[in-house]
């Protein structure tokens, strides 16, 4: 494994490689947050992910779910890359009054990787409830606003792949999330 330097939670914003997406779905903040922690699920929906696991042991909290500490890890194989990432984000709202209606933040830092394509990246998630106004009841939440934002520096004699990672991260991830938004319905629907 290649090591690779880790960083914040804003290098995404700074990062030479820089990518942005927001998504709106119809799931709820908490079915999607669910859904984005069960790490056995990604290659059900996520475009080329062949496994995705923790590698940290972790607590378990109400409902037998995970709780994800910061410093928890996870190894996740896209495409035959192996990635090994640590939490550096974990905020599912809980810390405030109306947990329904708070973003939810969560993000990770990559410190190696099979292939010595990288010297730093982050991904950053952040959930938004959308809502919808009622003229008797004032606003019910009925979707998810999903905002990306991944940043990454490639090593230096392989410059032509930042276009190339670029691309094929927001397309993975467009992709990813419109599927997830679908394989939750399907789950609800079981």
């Amino acid at each position: 494994m290649s090591k690779v330097q880790k960083s914040t939670l804003y290098y995404p914003d700074r990062a030479p490689v820089r990518l942005q997406l927001e998504v709106d779905l119809q799931s709820s903040p908490e079915d999607v947050w669910k859904a984005l922690l069960d790490y056995p699920s990604w290659p059900k929906w996520f475009p080329n992910v062949k496994s995705c696991f923790e590698t940290t042991p972790l607590p378990k909290v109400a409902d037998n779910n995970p709780s994800y500490p910061l410093g928890s890890t996870r190894r996740i194989d896209i495409g035959g890359v192996v990635f090994d990432e640590e939490i550096i984000a974990y905020d599912d709202g809980s810390s405030l009054n109306d947990k329904e209606r708070q973003p939810k933040v969560w993000a990770f830092s990559v410190y190696e990787t099979s292939q010595p394509i990288l010297n730093c990246a982050v991904e950053r998630v952040v959930l938004e409830p959308l809502y919808k106004e009622n003229d008797e009841s004032g606003t019910t939440v009925v979707g998810t606003r999903v905002r990306y934002a991944g940043g990454m520096d490639v090593v230096w004699y392989l410059p032509f792949l930042k276009p190339i990672l670029k691309r094929n991260m927001n397309q993975a991830w467009k992709q990813g999330l419109e599927r997830l938004d679908q394989y939750i319905s399907m789950q609800q629907n079981k």
